[in-house]
């Protein structure tokens, strides 16, 4: 498999790109770097579908969108490279904050490589020329290996019992002699002492709101569709209504449907629903 940190990483301030496999031979590290070195060449010789590159800037703009647990963190890091290589300039507007105008970025890329509002592609081989200077024809680059050491955690956990018994012989008789009051005392103190937890934050019941802000509402517009069954060669049209809820997803929209199957097996008790 690929290793966990391929791809591009720019939160340093000298921007990386890293690829390479998990689980190979250490004969096979030179083939795999030939490997590599190859396929990169074959992109710039070759290029990209156009239709990849468009899904691809599909499927960044919603990892970008999309909010999730770590979203704060994300835009923190998707502004580091700007805010490391201190990116200030009050005649141009130029601040961190433009990393986080995905909409401006992914148009100008589009407007470069496939082309906007009916325009032809500025800049075509935009990709490929990105490509063949910083890796291909940029030699500043190392070739890790990293090699599994079955011994590992025994030779870390004699590691620590010797540094733990130098810190040890260095310590005076004083210094032991206070370190073990101090252990007395604290576990004296956690014995008799209490902690009242009535201080610390936590949540009631009814501090959870019953209802929700964003309530589910039902559409009065019903929506139609046609159920064809090859069994019985017939079509039937199928009455449903859509229930929509407005929330806050930085213009992403998600769309369910669901699908009563039942129409199409007349005959069986059995229904079935399937999601899409």
């Amino acid at each position: 498999g690929y290793v966990s940190s391929a791809g591009y990483t720019m939160d340093a301030v000298q921007g990386s790109f890293s690829v390479g496999l998990t689980n190979i031979k250490e004969e096979d590290c030179e083939r795999v770097e030939k490997l590599i070195l190859r396929t990169l060449s074959e992109c710039v010789e070759q290029g990209f579908d156009h239709t990849r590159i468009e899904a691809v800037l599909h499927q960044f703009e919603i990892d970008q969108k999309q909010r999730s647990g770590t979203f704060g963190l994300n835009l923190l890091f998707r502004m580091m490279s700007l805010i490391t290589h201190r990116v200030y300039d009050e005649q141009t507007t130029a601040t961190p904050i433009q990393a986080l105008q995905i909409d401006e970025l992914l148009h100008d890329i589009k407007a470069k490589v496939l082309g906007v509002d009916g325009a032809p592609p500025t800049d075509p081989a935009y990709f490929q020329t990105l490509i063949r200077r910083y890796m291909v024809e940029n030699t500043h680059r190392v070739t890790l290996v990293t090699k599994p050491d079955k011994q590992y955690m025994a030779k870390l956990e004699t590691e620590e019992k010797e540094k733990l018994k130098q810190i040890q012989n260095s310590l005076s008789a004083e210094t032991k002699s206070y370190i073990a009051e101090q252990s007395q005392k604290l576990t004296q103190y956690q014995a008799e002492n209490n902690t009242n937890v009535d201080i610390l934050p936590t949540l009631k019941i009814g501090d959870i709101p019953t209802k929700s802000p964003d309530a589910t509402v039902l559409d009065k517009d019903a929506y139609e569709y046609a159920v064809y069954n090859e069994l019985t060669d017939k079509t039937l049209h199928v009455r449903s209504d859509v229930m929509k809820a407005t929330a806050i997803t930085n213009d992403l929209s998600y769309f369910k449907l669901m699908y009563d199957l039942q129409p199409l097996f007349p005959a069986s008790s059995a229904s079935g629903r399937i999601e899409d």
